[in-house]
């Protein structure tokens, strides 16, 4: 059973519906995944999906990368609202204890990240993979309004700092006194 596989499983056990991707490239080779998970819908009621792959690692490694991502479905309709968007995402980056906020230019696109690292030998159990998903969709829940609203042109990304300020979520300095110089 390859990893992606014993994944695929696993999220179905914890209650997920799931797609592995299989796609053909050259004569008679083909790569398994993504792994699609289907996450619950936002708040308005748009379809979002777990993407999940395996990452390479270098041979011998005992340990294998999982990568989890979640596209926003926000739509990013110029290069104005882009750049205030980003601006946003790096500061959102600086209150997450767990993951990332990414941007994938080819699609348009934000994106919550996350990696786990397990045992090649071992994998997340059930209640693990559970865990992680809900992690995102929580992340993901609260951040995407916010940035829907930076996406429309309704604020900047200094309205959504405020918003974040007024939501207890201080972006602490990285280094205090002297230490910035």
């Amino acid at each position: 059973m390859t990893r992606l596989t014993a994944l695929q499983a696993g999220f179905e056990r914890a209650g997920f519906e799931t797609n592995l991707i299989e796609t053909e490239f050259g004569e008679g080779q083909t790569a398994r995944g993504p792994l699609i998970v289907t996450m619950q819908s936002d708040y308005l009621d748009r379809e979002r999906a777990l993407l999940v792959e395996k990452l390479p690692t270098d041979e011998g490694d005992p340990f294998t990368l999982i990568h989890l991502r979640l596209v926003y479905p926000t739509v990013i309709e110029n290069e104005e609202t882009l750049a205030e968007l980003l601006r946003a995402v790096f500061a959102l980056n600086r209150t997450l204890p767990l993951g990332h906020n990414g941007f994938c230019e080819d699609t348009p696109a934000i994106y919550f990240g996350y990696t786990l690292t397990v045992r090649e030998t071992d994998g997340p159990s059930d209640e693990e993979l559970e865990e992680i998903a809900r992690m995102i969709e929580f992340f993901t829940s609260w951040q995407g309004p916010l940035l829907d609203r930076i996406a429309r042109g309704e604020i900047d990304s200094e309205d959504a700092l405020a918003d974040l300020k007024e939501r207890g979520l201080i972006l602490r300095p990285l280094f205090f006194g002297d230490q910035a110089a």
